[in-house]
């Protein structure tokens, strides 16, 4: 996911916050969601008129999400919210998938060679400790590759 998409979950400076007529002030969409849901009707009416709508300015201008912004501009209090907790769901989601791509992006292949690198790095150790008994480490590598490729095939 790009840093743009990002930044619209993060907070904004203190310059940029959205002030809510009679409400709180926004750092952020979720704080933005949150009041669309609490603030009244004549707060939201304050921001929004048939010649203006500050919420879809602020969106678009501030947070950098033009869709979202153009989404919102002509819709009621109740449908703007639910557009904007659909967007921070659209958003968390991404996250988290890229996270996900994160941790398995290695594959198998490269999986099974760090494996069997710690593998012989383990049986150097191991040789050097037990060079008197070879019967006995020669036992213990079987056991370390069958433990080793079934935890590869994981």
């Amino acid at each position: 996911m790009d840093s743009k998409k990002n930044k619209i979950l993060e907070d904004v400076s203190g310059d940029k916050c959205f002030w809510v007529n009679n409400g709180p002030v926004v750092r952020n969409i979720y704080e933005f969601a949150d009041a669309l849901e609490h603030m009244t009707a004549a707060s939201f009416n304050y921001h929004v008129t048939s010649q203006k709508n500050d919420f879809s300015n602020w969106i678009e201008g501030v947070l950098g999400d033009k869709e979202l912004g153009l989404k919102i501009r002509h819709r009621s209090q109740q449908d703007a919210a639910d557009a904007v907790r659909k967007k921070i769901y659209i958003l968390e989601d991404s996250v988290e998938r890229k996270k996900v791509e994160q941790i398995t992006d290695e594959s198998p292949k490269e999986r099974l060679l760090e494996l069997r690198k710690s593998r012989a790095e383990t049986l150097d150790a191991a040789q050097e400790r037990n060079e008197k008994n070879p019967e006995r480490v020669a036992d213990w590598v079987r056991g370390l590759a069958t433990a080793t490729t079934a935890k590869a095939g994981e």
